[in-house]
């Protein structure tokens, strides 16, 4: 039987026993209320009492108690948060005060600090129910006046703990007027009326009854008065430290008084305490003999449905916080808090099962929200959850970690089949669609950490399968990567990168350089390619395999490809200016600049400001645009045509799509990647496929680069095949621009 289950049948079982005890008191009750009509008053008096002391006692405790729950529901919602903001939790408190009916939650941390849900701040670590909490104990305080509303208020106090440790408190604030309002106004027609003392017999909360004795401060002291209470005082007394329920005649200023007292169920120190006069008890005798039967019935009816509306608001307050804490609103898997719990429990209840953890995102999901929207993003987001949760076996855990990260903890017998399954996978996962492209696939990226120690703290296994799936980001189809031990310094290279890279672009660190492209029918330049070094102080050239994948991930690149773009724009102005007739420049566009909203806008202003017509710039994309959104970025470069730009496929034919680029995007220039013409020079078939790829580039009217050329045997067959233009350090190396600028007017 399992906690709920069992917590389940511990409220049945209190329920059954509360509806026994009440019945037995009501049937005695009626009986004796029948059977005495004309008998002792006393006794039929006491009777009354005693109900109004057990009802007050059990709504002072029942309102105590669902405040208590409710707020150990809040306490137990923010021990699971791992990295506290004391100051920034009141945020998160705030909605429960309305909800909960508080005045105010605070949160106190553990120097005494309470931080209020209404932004107050105040110093509590003297005060008894702060350090009651520290220890571990639950507590209520007298009340007292509130320095912020200036009424009289209660504080429910319970200790907050954070991996099983008391770590600080939270308090919630209700009005005094709320336990008046418990107590009830008066009983017995309206003579007889409640008050609560402790255990010294002081009076915490008087009655707000007009005929109430308000002169009694300390009941036993007033008790004391009279020599003829000495015996019964005694019996009150040692009754009150015990904490039993009793009915005792007093004088009382004179008067014969009834008093009725009890303990409060789950309040420490805390008593109902009944007072009616004698006099009025035989008067009003008769009366209520008459109402009995209707008012047990009556009571019995209303505790029934208190009882009942307690459980139900329970219940359902476990299950929202167990949803909020627990459940990710949007796919319905488990945050990341569960699956901790989960995947924990599993190394620990099978110590020798190998288990593995896969963290999963999407390739440029951020842009894939940018062009579609955010409600088609998240439609991708709940297939991937989807067909995570249909091809898991029946105990692994599955999780998301937020945005487009998701988690599998798995068991596996080896890695090589723990690879195959997860690629056939990825390979699923990556059948997801969006848009309105038919059968456009998304790019998933996976990382494995196999579990080596099954006591390993698994947030230490997430983060090093995140570090594996960061490790592939980039790519132009589903992969999967295992963790290794190189990939923690990589990413320690990477954070080195992203710290510096913004100084560096501000120190100009960032450096162009240009190299030359030659007509090979006529020897002549043909322009140049604007390629960026990073001329690191202490590193020298970084190179931009380096920094680039990097920059694309963090969307630096932006900034970077718009330096290089505004460098350029320059030195074709200075020329300009000097007389020269410059050749067109072709620079590198990022396909996250191309998706960036105020490219078009940036590059229009940087051509504008410094007079440069747009037909001298070539702006060059790599063939992964064909895993791109098609419409999407064929629409940018017609825009971009429209206005002079001349475009360029960089890397042509080493994707799987090389067809669908010259099909889809309408580009002027095709770039052969280097790696063609690096195959050996005897190789027929390589040399057929580059000349297939000339020919059909010049059949649709578009000029072919051949990069990476280093020999005149390369040389020779380019011209062979008809290729106009070659680049390579067979003609120039990358260089800096002075040198680009003196051998462009020495020719």
């Amino acid at each position: 039987m399992d906690q709920t289950q069992l917590r389940i049948w511990r409220m049945i079982g209190l329920a059954i026993m509360a509806m026994l005890i009440f019945s037995g008191c009501s049937y005695y009750f009626i009986k004796w209320t029948f059977g005495s009509y004309f008998g002792s008053y006393k006794e039929e008096a006491a009777t009354a009492t005693s109900e109004a002391t057990i009802h007050a006692s059990k709504s002072i405790g029942n309102m105590i108690q669902s405040g208590s729950d409710y707020l150990d529901g809040i306490a137990d919602s923010i021990s699971e948060i791992d990295d506290m903001n004391w100051e920034e939790a009141p945020k998160y408190l705030h909605h429960f005060d309305t909800k909960y009916n508080f005045i105010r939650i605070s949160i106190i941390s553990p120097d005494g600090k309470a931080y209020a849900s209404d932004g107050e701040m105040f110093e509590v670590s003297d005060e008894v129910e702060f350090q009651k909490a520290l220890q571990g104990i639950s507590s209520i305080s007298d009340p007292f006046l509130d320095k912020i509303s200036n009424k009289e208020i209660i504080t429910i106090n319970s200790p907050l703990k954070f991996r099983g440790k008391v770590k600080g408190a939270i308090s919630a604030s209700r009005y005094t007027q709320d336990l008046y309002e418990a107590l009830g106004a008066t009983f017995f027609n309206g003579h007889g009326y409640s008050q609560i003392i402790d255990h010294k017999g002081q009076v915490i909360v008087k009655s707000k009854y007009h005929e109430a004795d308000k002169s009694i401060d300390n009941i036993f002291e007033s008790i004391s008065l009279d020599s003829r209470n000495k015996k019964q005082l005694k019996i009150f007394r040692e009754n009150i430290s015990t904490n039993k329920s009793e009915i005792g005649i007093f004088w009382i200023n004179g008067e014969s008084t009834m008093v009725g007292y009890s303990g409060i169920q789950g309040i420490e120190d805390w008593y109902i305490l009944s007072v009616m006069p004698q006099d009025v008890i035989i008067v009003r005798a008769t009366e209520m003999s008459h109402a009995a039967f209707l008012f047990c019935i009556i009571m019995f009816v209303l505790l029934l449905i208190i009882f009942a509306n307690i459980l139900w608001n329970k219940r359902k307050t476990r299950k929202n916080m167990d949803r909020i804490t627990f459940e990710d609103e949007l796919t319905h898997l488990s945050r990341a808090n569960l699956f901790v719990i989960d995947a924990q429990h599993l190394l620990k209840e099978y110590p020798n099962t190998r288990f593995a953890v896969m963290q999963f995102d999407i390739e440029q999901f951020n842009y894939i929200n940018e062009i579609v929207g955010f409600p088609e993003g998240n439609s991708i987001l709940i297939q991937v959850a989807n067909c995570l949760t249909e091809n898991a076996l029946a105990e692994d855990v599955i999780g998301r970690l937020g945005g487009d990260r998701f988690i599998l903890f798995t068991s596996y017998e080896s890695k090589s089949e723990l690879l195959i399954r997860m690629q056939v996978l990825t390979e699923e996962m990556s059948d997801c669609t969006f848009g309105n492209e038919e059968g456009f696939r998304i790019v998933i990226n996976c990382g494995i950490y196999c579990v080596e120690d099954n006591q390993s703290d698994i947030l230490a296994c997430i983060d090093r399968a995140g570090i594996a799936c960061k490790s592939i980001k980039g790519g132009y189809k589903s992969a999967c990567m295992f963790f290794d031990e190189q990939l923690l310094l990589q990413m320690h290279e990477e954070q080195d990168i992203v710290r510096k890279m913004g100084p560096a672009m501000t120190n100009g660190e960032f450096i162009v350089y240009l190299q030359p492209k030659i007509d090979l029918r006529v020897n002549r330049f043909h322009g140049a390619e604007a390629l960026v070094r990073w001329n690191d102080p202490q590193k020298g050239l970084i190179s931009p395999v380096v920094f680039i994948p990097i920059f694309e991930r963090n969307r630096f690149i932006v900034k970077l490809d718009l330096m290089v773009l505004e460098s350029v724009c320059i030195m074709l102005s200075k020329w300009i200016q000097e007389g020269i007739q410059p050749l067109p420049i072709s620079v590198n566009i990022s396909l996250v600049t191309l998706y960036h909203n105020e490219f078009l806008i940036n590059l229009t202003n940087i051509i504008n400001r410094y007079e440069v017509p747009a037909r001298l710039i070539e702006l060059e994309l790599t063939e992964s645009i064909v895993f791109q959104n098609l419409e999407f970025v064929r629409d940018i470069l017609l825009d971009l045509k429209s206005k002079g730009f001349s475009i360029a496929i960089d890397d042509f034919g080493t994707g799987y799509s090389s067809l669908n680029v010259l099909q889809f995007f309408p580009a002027d220039v095709i770039k052969l990647d280097r790696a063609f013409l690096m195959s050996k020079s005897n190789d027929e078939t390589g040399k057929i496929v580059i000349a297939s790829m000339v020919k059909l580039a010049k059949d649709l009217n578009m000029k072919v680069v051949a990069e990476g050329v280093e020999t005149e045997e390369q040389i020779d067959f380019l011209k062979q095949v008809d290729c106009e233009i070659a680049q390579g350090y067979y003609f120039a190396k990358p260089m800096p621009v002075e040198e680009y600028e003196i051998l462009i007017k020495s020719t």
